[in-house]
Formats: C-alpha cells, structure tokens, sequence
C-alpha cells in the first residue's frame, strides 16, 4: 500500500520545494506560492475544467498547424 505521510514529512517537502525554486532556481516565489501550487494541484478537475483543457488543446494543435516548417535546405 501506500505509505502515510506525516504532517512533518509534508512540511519538509513543501520545503524543499522552495528551496529548489528560490534558492537554485533563483524564482521570486515565497512558500505561500508553494503552498497554494500544491492545493491547486488536490483538486479534482470538474467536466468544465476538463473540457476548458480539451478545447485549449485543439487550439494549440490548430495553431501548430499553422506554423510552416521550413524545408531543409540542400547544398
């Protein structure tokens, strides 16, 4: 099964996640921005998020469509 985590386990892994955004990747983020990234993350998707995602990824492939790729050229 899956192993219970701690509230301690969980402090020290919203804190390591600042600490590589903050500190190595040098982000202008606090740990209210981690802790809010994680919450949003918990969150079941409703049918209006599911088909807002769905739509939006249609749109991105309508768009790469539309980009020309250049043809290699040959010397």
């Amino acid at each position: 099964g899956f192993k219970e985590y701690t509230a301690e386990d969980i402090a020290e892994a919203r804190q390591a996640v600042f600490d590589i955004g903050h500190n190595q990747l040098q982000l202008d983020i606090n740990e209210e921005d981690v802790l809010d990234l994680l919450e949003c993350h918990a969150e079941e998707l409703t049918n209006e998020d599911l088909m807002e995602l769905e739509q939006q990824m249609i749109t991105f492939e309508e768009e790469d469509r539309d980009i020309e790729t250049p043809e290699p050229k040959k010397f």
